[in-house]
């Protein structure tokens, strides 16, 4: 006999939805009682509830928001491809009302258990979730006690995901750094590209002390190994990334 290995699926409901930009939106899940345990930084794989749902397919978001005793998890979606699960866009998928099924939370894309290190994360678009999440464990629990920088490329200052949040933490933590960069906003004053335009100009040589975490189109983040690697010095084994697609 075959052994097979049983997944603990629960169900939330969707209690609000905020665009973040016109093509992303914010949505909070209420887990109710369901046990769901996570790390800050993982997935979980999301199914809707109803007709034209084909039960092997689940989409795959990052969570966007730290561990609370509240049960509540927030994701970042975006509204611009068709779901993979259903006939529906996710817009329909995420209605606030809905009931959706999720699997375990599951990935390494994490903090370190022992937080000596500085942080880097390098990001575009939502894979600012994973980040994001972390940096809230980080606040409310264990502390920005070491040097943290995130870069976070976007097209145009419309879609700076979580930006009032997240210049507020640069303003309340002095060595939080954050830095972003647009590939299509002329008047932009800041970095004007892609991300490696920052991160070339900022890290000009290995942090042998760091961790660095790289989230969001493939190409950006293969880009970000090689450079890192070939191009700064850091060493492979430094580098913890995640794929968008």
């Amino acid at each position: 006999m075959q052994n097979t290995v049983e997944v603990n699926i629960v169900e939330g409901q969707v209690i609000d939805t905020t665009p973040l930009s016109h093509r992303v939106l914010q949505v909070t899940i209420d887990l109710g009682k369901a046990p769901f345990a996570y790390k800050a930084g993982q997935f979980t794989a999301i199914q809707p509830i109803g007709a034209h749902v084909d039960p092997k397919l689940w989409n795959y978001y990052s969570i966007a928001s730290a561990p609370d005793r509240n049960n509540t998890i927030q994701l970042c979606i975006s509204t611009s491809n068709k779901s993979l699960v259903s006939e529906f866009d996710p817009v329909q998928v995420f209605c606030k009302g809905n009931t959706i099924k999720l699997k375990p939370a599951m990935g390494v894309f994490t903090l370190p258990e022992s937080l000596s290190k500085n942080l880097i994360f390098i990001t575009t678009g939502t894979g600012i979730a994973p980040v994001r999440s972390m940096l809230q464990e980080l606040q409310a629990n264990r502390g920005f006690n070491n040097a943290i920088h995130l870069v976070f490329g976007a097209r145009n200052k419309e879609e700076i995901l979580y930006r009032d949040e997240l210049e507020a933490l640069s303003k309340a933590f002095e060595n939080f750094n954050y830095s972003v960069v647009l590939s299509k906003d002329e008047d932009w004053q800041g970095y004007k590209g892609y991300v490696d335009t920052a991160y070339l100009d900022l890290f000009t040589k290995a942090d042998k002390n760091a961790v660095v975490y790289l989230c969001g189109w493939p190409e950006m983040v293969k880009k970000g190994i090689r450079d890192f690697v070939a191009v700064l010095g850091f060493d492979e084994d430094q580098l913890v990334y995640e794929l968008y697609s």
